[in-house]
């Protein structure tokens, strides 16, 4: 508790929170309190009020909030029991917690497949947050794989970056990512309650992202840290060596998690060599796939973090720069920004030409499939790195468009970056009448229906 008066001493820019002594932060902050009001300060998980109570205000105009699983408040508090969410209702908040759908999203604009996953997640769980203890108490190890797992991407997890990283995750689990008879007991025990896919014959786990997000909102901020670093350090100890072009592939089932670790030193301002090697590593091969509005904030982060802890002559500092300045020359020559990326269907495939055409007049740059594709290539692959490649992506709507199973993955990563529109990083073109629903409903398109060049 004492970390946390620091961290709001911090927040609120005190005067003291640079004195050593911690008592004196502490009584800044309860003074703070005191002194200003409409203020609401939450207390989360906390199951003995009497730790908590030398760090309560006494006075002061605003409201504390406590959430607890302890029914004896011992009068220090009103209690208000949550009731149970009806299943519909906890399917819309997972979703939306997830990102799935946008805030004013309805639950009648999700997919089939996502509504089914979060319906039975709501009514397994009683609508209530994450019952963890339910795995816990059963298979602590399996508790732990699940905790790991929630802290990469929603992405097949390759069994071989468990077993590569398994020094950095904990002797009990490590022992049972590089035992397979003992993995796949565990596995079918995460099955048992729909947490976990393992794919045996594709050496795979997988978790979906809203039994990510319950975890990651459920687990003790200690905890939290912990697996944020442990991922941190066993990705980086997984990476596949950027030069070699025969490990490509390896890469990319590297990459969807390194990009989460990523985002976790960042967000928790992990400043160790590993893991600016791992910044340093994922920015590299980006750059190596001109991805390089992805790859210039992770190089520059791996060089900061490298010049503050090891200097600014050491040979991975040098690196690192001599990364950056590689970088910043392909963008020139590349003239920098990212293309637009065309989504259509084969019906508006003259269309969709016409667009690329206009935009290239223009002096933008766009990416075709049926044109910019290497016939042979993985279009599944392809049509990821394009999307993420893409800062803009153009939806050409029709009737076949909107019908079709293949489109909503291509338009759905820069609808997810920004649902509400207000960055225009999807843009959707009506090239014949449709029906538009879903949604691409509330974003505003731009119709060339019955109009001429």
């Amino acid at each position: 508790m004492e970390r946390r008066s620091v961290d709001l001493a911090q927040i609120l820019q005190l005067p003291e929170r640079y004195v050593q002594d911690q008592e004196i932060i502490i009584q800044a902050v309860l003074r703070w309190f005191r002194l200003h009001t409409n203020w609401l300060l939450i207390y989360d998980n906390i199951d003995d009020l009497s730790i908590v109570e030398p760090f309560l205000p006494k006075a002061g105009s605003g409201h504390l909030l406590f959430t607890t699983r302890t029914h004896d408040l011992r009068g220090s508090a009103q209690r208000w029991d949550v009731q149970i969410m009806p299943p519909d209702v906890g399917a819309l908040l997972l979703l939306r917690r997830a990102g799935i759908l946008p805030l004013n999203a309805t639950l009648d604009m999700a997919t089939p497949e996502d509504l089914t996953i979060a319906r039975a997640i709501s009514e397994e769980l009683g609508g209530l947050p994450l019952a963890f203890e339910k795995i816990s108490q059963v298979n602590s190890v399996a508790a732990q794989l699940l905790e790991f797992c929630a802290f990469l991407a929603p992405d097949p997890i390759p069994e071989e970056l468990l077993i590569a990283g398994a020094s950095h995750l904990g002797a009990a689990l490590a022992s049972v990512v590089t035992n397979p008879v003992q993995l796949d007991q565990v596995c079918k025990e995460l099955l048992r309650y729909s947490l976990l896919q393992h794919d045996a014959d594709a050496r795979t786990l997988r978790i979906h992202r809203l039994v990510q997000v319950m975890l990651q909102d459920n687990l003790p901020t200690e905890s939290s840290m912990r697996w944020k670093q442990r991922a941190v350090l066993a990705m980086n100890a997984t990476s596949p060596h950027v030069q070699d072009f025969g490990q490509w592939e390896a890469y990319e089932r590297w990459l969807p998690h390194a990009l989460v670790c990523a985002s976790w030193t960042e967000q928790e301002d992990m400043t160790f060599p590993e893991a600016a090697h791992l910044l340093n590593e994922a920015g590299c091969y980006l750059e190596n796939r001109a991805r390089y509005g992805e790859a210039e904030p992770l190089l520059m982060r791996a060089l900061a973090i490298y010049e503050q802890q090891l200097g600014a002559d050491h040979p991975n500092t040098v690196q690192t720069l001599n990364n950056l300045a590689m970088l910043h020359h392909k963008q020139d020559k590349d003239g920098g920004a990212a293309p637009f990326l065309i989504s259509y269907t084969h019906e508006d495939l003259p269309w969709a030409k016409w667009i690329a055409q206009q935009l290239e007049k223009a002096g933008y740059s766009t990416i075709l499939p049926d044109r910019d594709f290497l016939p042979g290539s993985n279009l599944a692959l392809e049509m990821d790195s394009a999307t993420k490649r893409a800062v803009r992506t153009i939806a050409v709507l029709s009737a076949d468009y909107l019908a079709s199973k293949f489109t909503p993955s291509e338009w759905a990563a820069a609808f997810r970056r920004d649902p509400r529109g207000e960055q225009g990083l999807l843009l959707l073109v009506r090239v014949k009448p449709c029906d538009i629903q879903g949604l691409l409903r509330q974003l505003i398109y731009i119709d060339l229906v019955d109009k001429d060049e």
